[in-house]
């Protein structure tokens, strides 16, 4: 009753694939999006997610992305993601998978009034780089978007991380 998540996607570019997955964890609502997008003649797997508060479950949710991930060549798992960057990358089951951040300084993004901490990310598969990394001035929720522009296998990939 006092807050409410979900996640979306806007594109332009029609999936080849989309699934809708319920993550788990001690208080039920968050959840991921896989969306599998042409580009090139290659595939891009999208994970956007919005993770718990709480280390435990957000332990289990990252190895449940994790598992839904593993067999993906090209991936970008952006969102909000509770947690620092090197807690995702060095001490959780995303330490199993070679994605890396999309930018070497992560810049603040909560609270929207006054950025102090990084709290939302986008990490891509060693095949993609990043090209554009931007967090927007927006205010519409409590956590500032980040805009990141990807290139791979094929044209350049232009990806907003807007939450709530």
């Amino acid at each position: 009753p006092l807050a409410q998540q979900g996640n979306g996607v806007l594109s332009r570019i029609a999936p080849v694939d989309m699934e809708d997955h319920r993550l788990p964890g001690a208080i039920p609502g968050r959840g991921a999006i896989l969306l599998r997008l042409p580009y090139g003649d290659e595939i891009v797997s999208l994970v956007l997610l919005h993770l718990s508060l709480g280390k435990r479950s957000r332990q289990m949710q990252l190895e449940y992305v994790s598992g839904l991930i593993e067999s993906e060549d090209h991936v970008v798992v952006m969102g909000d993601m509770n947690s620092h960057l090197s807690k995702l990358l060095f001490d959780s089951p995303l330490a199993e998978t070679n994605l890396v951040p999309a930018a070497d300084v992560q810049q603040p993004t909560y609270p929207a009034w006054q950025p102090a901490v990084a709290l939302d990310h986008v990490l891509v598969s060693p095949g993609l780089g990043i090209t554009e990394y931007e967090v927007l001035d927006c205010r519409l929720s409590d956590h500032r978007p980040i805009a990141v522009s990807i290139e791979g296998p094929g044209c350049p990939l232009r990806l907003i991380v807007s939450l709530r």
